[in-house]
C-alpha cells in the first residue's frame, strides 16, 4: 500500500485484499485497509461484500467494525441474500443480533422470496427462530413457493423450531 499498489485490485474471482482480511478475520489488517481507502462495499463475483465475508466466516469483531465504519448492511448478494441471510443460515445467533441492533432488516427476501425467519427454521436454529419472532418477524411470510418457516420447518423434520 505504501509503495502505491493497488488496493482494490481484485483476484481472479473478483476478491479484494479487504475482503479476504474481512473473511479470515484480520481486524487490524481490515481497519489498516480502510484507513487507507479501501472500499468496504467492494463486491466479488457473487456479489459477496467484505460484510458477507466476516459474517459468514462469524467474524463478529469485523462485522462490528464494518458496521461502525458504515458499511451496507442489507447489500444483497447476486442470489438476494444479505448479511441477515448469511448470520442465520450460518446459526450465528450473536452476528445477528449485531445485525438487527444495527437496523439491518429481519424481513428482506432472496431471490427465491425466503426471509430470514425462513432459512431459520430450515436449519433447526431454534435460538435464531424465537430471536426473530420476538423482534416482529412475520411468521407467516412466504417463499415465492408459498412455503412458509412452519412448512419447511415440517418438511425438513426439525421438531425443534416448531
Amino acid at each position: 500500500v505504501e509503495a502505491s499498489a493497488p488496493i482494490d485490485e481484485p483476484d481472479q474471482h473478483g476478491k479484494t485484499s479487504i475482503q479476504a482480511a474481512a473473511g479470515e478475520g484480520h481486524l487490524e489488517v481490515v481497519r489498516y485497509l480502510c484507513e487507507q481507502g479501501a472500499d468496504k462495499e467492494t463486491f466479488d463475483q457473487k456479489g459477496r461484500t467484505p460484510l458477507h465475508r466476516a459474517v459468514d466466516a462469524g467474524r463478529l469483531d469485523v462485522a462490528r467494525f464494518l458496521l461502525e465504519a458504515r458499511a451496507d448492511k442489507d447489500q444483497p448478494d447476486h442470489q438476494g441474500r444479505t448479511p441477515m441471510h448469511d448470520a442465520v443460515l450460518a446459526g450465528q445467533a450473536p452476528l445477528v443480533r449485531l445485525l438487527s441492533e444495527a437496523g439491518a432488516d429481519k424481513h428482506k427476501r432472496d431471490d427465491l422470496g425466503r426471509a430470514p425467519i425462513y432459512d431459520a427454521a430450515c436449519a433447526g436454529n431454534r435460538q435464531i427462530v424465537s430471536y426473530l419472532i420476538q423482534h416482529g418477524v412475520d411468521v407467516d411470510a412466504r417463499d415465492s413457493d408459498g412455503r412458509s418457516a412452519l412448512f419447511v420447518a415440517c418438511h425438513v423434520g426439525c421438531l425443534g423450531t416448531l
